[in-house]
């Protein structure tokens, strides 16, 4: 055999090998042996979100209770609202994914220049190379669907006065995140018509017929609150069967996302090799948890906010079952 060919097999004996690569590998990068994507951090993720959600909603409750028991809007508002209750549900799709690019590129050098005559009869030198890349590729990809209920008494947690609520509440794997749902930033918005007297049928007063004619009030925020209503006590009205408000529900969505991924190179005289050329990275796992929260407040045992958040929850299903 000419020194050529013996050359060139020992080229295609270097690309089967990486291509061969690729079969056990399948066996070891599986999702469960991987920090990032295994059952153990499945767990510990599912933990922290359980707790980030009850944290939140006790922040929001408790920071609405302590301004009321200050008599920041005058005469008890929302005294009804530490013998309530919210009802939960988390629906988790965990998608992971890992991907394995390898990739060989041949290359030739010290290939002879190419000489090119100009029409003036001169002649340019131009260098030459020549690069033959090859790659194989595994995409592992799993879906995991996970759903809990659970309930949360406000009288657990409303006679605290110690509760930092400045605290984050979501810590992933020991990481603070100072972003949230916005739960709190939620119920003051629904709570504020009841801060404001709006339940109680009573008429417009003088101050609040000038205010509403004024053509840029929305941009000072909530309207002030009346004299009347300052002094109204609204603790025995909004408390039992006949109360004007009979729940409040919510519903939210937000996204995880987990990524590792890494690219080593090598570069010989003859073959280079490290990520495929179809992919930008050699070794990539990723993790995402799309979570949908139904979130319902309302007095104990009520009916009323079972069936509404029952409502919740078949919304939730034709969602899902439609792929939006």
């Amino acid at each position: 055999m000419s020194a050529s060919g013996s050359h060139f097999i020992r080229k295609l004996s270097c690309i089967g090998a990486l291509c061969a690569m690729v079969h056990p590998l399948s066996g070891c990068l599986v999702p469960e042996a991987l920090p990032v994507l295994g059952h153990d951090a499945k767990k510990r993720i599912f933990y922290d979100v359980v707790r980030g959600v009850q944290c939140e909603i006790r922040h929001a409750v408790l920071k609405q209770i302590r301004e009321d028991r200050l008599h920041r809007w005058g005469e008890r508002k929302l005294a009804w609202l530490e013998d309530w209750a919210a009802q939960m549900d988390l629906n988790l799709n965990i998608t992971d994914r890992i991907g394995f690019h390898p990739g060989v590129s041949l290359l030739m050098p010290n290939w002879m220049d190419a000489h090119v005559w100009r029409a003036d009869g001169t002649v340019r030198t131009v260098a030459q190379n020549y690069n033959f890349g090859i790659g194989a590729g595994l995409d592992y990809q799993t879906d995991r669907y996970d759903k809990v209920q659970f309930a949360y008494d406000f009288d657990k947690f409303v006679k605290d006065e110690k509760e930092d609520l400045g605290r984050a509440c979501y810590r992933i794997a020991g990481i603070a995140i100072e972003g949230d749902l916005k739960l709190g930033d939620w119920l003051d918005d629904v709570l504020e018509p009841i801060k404001a007297c709006a339940f109680s049928g009573a008429p417009f007063d003088p101050s609040e017929e000038k205010e509403a004619e004024t053509p840029l009030a929305l941009l000072g925020g909530p309207p002030p609150q009346s004299e009347a209503c300052k002094e109204k006590d609204l603790t025995k009205e909004y408390k039992g069967k006949n109360s004007p408000i009979k729940g409040f529900h919510h519903e939210i969505r937000f996204t995880l996302t987990f990524d590792a991924n890494a690219t080593p190179h090598w570069s010989l005289v003859r073959v280079a090799a490290g990520a495929s050329p179809a992919s930008p990275t050699l070794f990539d796992a990723n993790r995402k948890d799309y979570s949908e929260l139904l979130v319902s407040l309302g007095a104990r045992d009520s009916k009323v906010v079972e069936d509404a958040h029952l409502a919740l929850q078949i919304g939730s299903a034709v969602r899902t079952n439609s792929g939006q």
